[in-house]
């Protein structure tokens, strides 16, 4: 009950994040800022959510550029801060996490889970459980072509005019205009055509 409350409380409010007038929020969208700052989410202009992006109270954000769009079924987690650039395609069932979400250790994992269920999500940067849970920051370079399915793991770069091929698992950078497949994701060529 007191995941649905807050999810309710924190679901998809204009004044939650900034978005510019012209970017389209469209139904399927779920926006929930977890944190008390409206600047923790920035969306750009002419850019196209329908996914799912979500911040948490203790720290996060998510920054995206102009005229990218995040479609039908991705999910963008911010525990630290995740950066997309410009003309970004991100498609569906894609997954973009900065955190691992829970501590590695099983006893302090355990004491979160309980800490989730009788307080809902924590708000606290300072406490002692989330201070266990590693977040890394990731960015996502302009021109970025994100296919369906990827996974971009915590502390990954992804260089400008790259396209990631549908269910990569992305764990390291990946250089600008480069294609990249598989799980762990590899190098597969680069793009000469997008090199000016």
């Amino acid at each position: 009950m007191i995941l649905k409350n807050l999810f309710t409380k924190f679901y998809k409010k204009k004044n939650n994040f900034f978005a510019d007038k012209t970017t389209q929020i469209r139904n399927q969208a779920e926006i929930f800022n977890f944190s008390k700052s409206r600047d923790n989410i920035k969306i750009g202009k002419e850019t196209i959510i329908r996914g799912k992006l979500i911040v948490f109270g203790h720290s996060g954000k998510i920054e995206i550029g102009d005229e990218c769009i995040i479609n039908h079924n991705v999910e963008i987690w911010s525990a630290k801060s995740v950066k997309i650039g410009n003309r970004v395609m991100i498609a569906h069932n894609t997954n973009v996490i900065d955190t691992d979400g829970h501590p590695i250790d099983s006893k302090n994992r355990y004491k979160h889970f309980k800490q989730i269920k009788e307080k809902g999500f924590i708000e606290d940067n300072e406490d002692e459980i989330i201070k266990n849970i590693r977040s890394s920051e990731i960015v996502i370079e302009d021109d970025v072509w994100i296919g369906i399915g990827a996974y971009i793991q915590r502390g990954v770069t992804i260089g400008k005019e790259s396209i990631i091929a549908p269910l990569s698992y992305v764990v390291q950078d990946v250089p600008p205009n480069s294609v990249v497949s598989g799980n762990p994701a590899k190098l597969i060529r680069t793009n000469p055509q997008n090199k000016k």
